[in-house]
């Protein structure tokens, strides 16, 4: 009996800790990209991550458009690099509340299953 929870609790504790990973790798790649891509990220305050979801619903085509107006909205830089399509059905969502000069804007981010590389980007409303 007192094996039994002791494994519970272990398995439990592992998988909190490798989901707090998850999260803080999704968290560090946003940012960086933020960093990276936005316009004018000079006075950039991240204000909060959500948690992080996963998704296998969305196509490839619905994720390029959502790129393309994010990307052409002049708050990303006209150069800014997406990882190609993916080749995994699963993606990890973060959406991220921020600001710029004051300004409050919340974006989610679409990223590959590895969570190494934003895949997508959709502008919430402005």
């Amino acid at each position: 009996m007192r094996k039994s929870y002791l494994i519970t609790i272990a398995a439990l504790a592992l998988l909190l800790t490798t989901s707090c990973t998850e999260q803080q790798r999704a968290e560090r790649v946003v940012a960086s990209f933020l960093e990276e891509q936005l316009t004018d990220a000079e006075g950039l305050e991240i204000e909060k991550f959500y948690k992080i979801d996963s998704t296998r619903i969305i196509s490839d085509s619905i994720l390029t458009q959502l790129s393309k107006q994010a990307l052409n909205s002049g708050h990303y830089k006209q150069n800014s690099t997406l990882s190609s399509p993916r080749k995994e059905k699963k993606l990890i969502i973060s959406r991220v509340d921020y600001k710029l000069k004051g300004k409050p804007y919340q974006d989610t981010y679409y990223l590959d299953d590895d969570i190494e590389h934003v895949v997508a980007v959709k502008m919430n409303g402005r």
